[in-house]
């Protein structure tokens, strides 16, 4: 049988400025491979491209430990991995059983995911994991996944906590005059009869956003308010429109 290849691998020190710092971080790169990936047929591979952050700040430290969680949250079925050398060979394995199972099966596997780092003027921290897994069937999985940390205290930062209780339906309704806008969806049109799957058939804004300089974008992925055939929905709320809603775009 052949071996897994496999590649670990520092690409080059990164940094991020911030408002009180210099922040340095290893983008690294996990590589293994079970046949021949460059046919995309008969192989199975995971590439797993991250950051790590130089720090012995306790605040990074947790973002780092996030990091950890989120690359080992790549598992395909409900058992839990210590490694991603436990997850790839779980992904060997089952790919080798398939084919096993059935010998005329060749198309390959694999598991991808790219995470990186940006930070705003604001002092928070964006961490984006944009991912995609095949492991058999009609289409891949792909996902993007968009976390936000307060780097004074290393807290996630969800929509609640930039937007007062009180505000929130003015910052949706903001949300759904610019998302009608951007689809032609007349304003008294029902949003479902136009191909899309709020619940209760209302606009909802999610927690899965970017906070820019400019503005703050909304990522609605596959299958979450549309059919797959319409891809990533993304919304973006420029500042003009939040100063008066947002504390730190006054």
């Amino acid at each position: 049988n052949e071996k897994p290849q496999s590649k670990f691998s520092t690409n080059k020190i990164s940094s991020a400025i911030t408002q009180n710092s210099d922040i340095k971080y290893y983008e690294k790169i996990y590589y293994k491979s079970y046949g021949d990936c460059s046919l995309k047929k008969d192989c199975a591979e995971i590439k797993i491209e991250y950051p790590e952050i130089l720090s012995n700040n306790p605040v990074l430290d947790s973002i780092n430990s996030f990091i950890n969680s989120e690359i080992l949250n790549l598992s395909f079925n409900e058992d839990s991995y210590s490694s991603l050398d436990e997850i790839s060979d779980s992904l060997f394995a089952n790919y080798l059983t398939v084919q096993s199972d059935f010998p005329d099966y060749h198309i390959g596997w694999f598991i991808h995911s790219k995470l990186t780092l940006s930070i705003t003027k604001f002092n928070i921290m964006a961490l984006t994991n944009k991912s995609s897994v095949f492991l058999g069937g009609a289409n891949s999985n792909n996902n993007i996944t968009i976390t936000n940390f307060d780097l004074e205290t290393g807290e996630i930062i969800e929509l609640n906590n930039i937007v007062e209780n009180d505000d929130l339906s003015k910052i949706t309704q903001i949300g759904e005059k610019i998302f009608r806008e951007s689809k032609n969806i007349p304003s008294n049109s029902s949003l479902e009869k136009n191909g899309y799957w709020f619940e209760n058939n209302t606009f909802q804004l999610n927690d899965n956003f970017a906070i820019s300089d400019s503005g703050i974008v909304f990522i609605y992925n596959l299958y979450e308010i549309a059919p797959r055939s319409n891809g990533v929905t993304k919304l973006f709320i420029p500042k003009e429109k939040l100063s008066k809603i947002i504390k730190i775009f006054n």
